[in-house]
């Protein structure tokens, strides 16, 4: 695909963006390349409704923000007590590396493509219910 055809394919995405449009996946946390150990997405895939036993494997509705931040509410109440001290205890939600948005992600969002930017993002909510944090991308 010629440079030409790729501006006009991206193009065409950006204009299917809507702020505030929404999608509903479960994340599992960790790095990918830990074998999802440490701090960050391992990986986001299609919502389930029925429970899974892994409890690092939280739903979030992940939201477009505005032209460079996603915005994810995790469901706080499907966390098990150890992953709330390891993820929430602290003051911010930590990416140790890049993390690609999926396709099914990015399709539903009205995204050409996105990659996350690792980093600490402070969080921005946080009660009984859910956890609120603002993440910076980047194509």
């Amino acid at each position: 695909m010629k440079n030409a055809d790729l501006n006009r394919t991206y193009k065409i995405e950006d204009k299917t963006r809507q702020l505030g449009v929404s999608i509903k996946a479960n994340v599992m946390l960790g790095v990918l390349a830990k074998h999802c150990k440490g701090q960050g997405i391992c990986k986001i895939i299609p919502y389930e409704e029925k429970q899974t036993t892994n409890c690092r494997v939280l739903p979030a509705t992940i939201e477009l923000q505005n032209e460079s931040n996603l915005l994810f509410r995790f469901e706080y109440t499907k966390l098990c007590e150890n992953c709330r001290q390891d993820f929430w205890d602290m003051d911010s939600f930590v990416l140790e590396d890049d993390f690609l948005l999926p396709r099914f992600v990015c399709e539903a969002l009205g995204l050409y493509q996105r990659i996350l930017k690792r980093g600490s993002y402070p969080l921005l909510g946080i009660n009984k219910c859910h956890v609120v944090v603002s993440v910076a991308s980047y194509w």
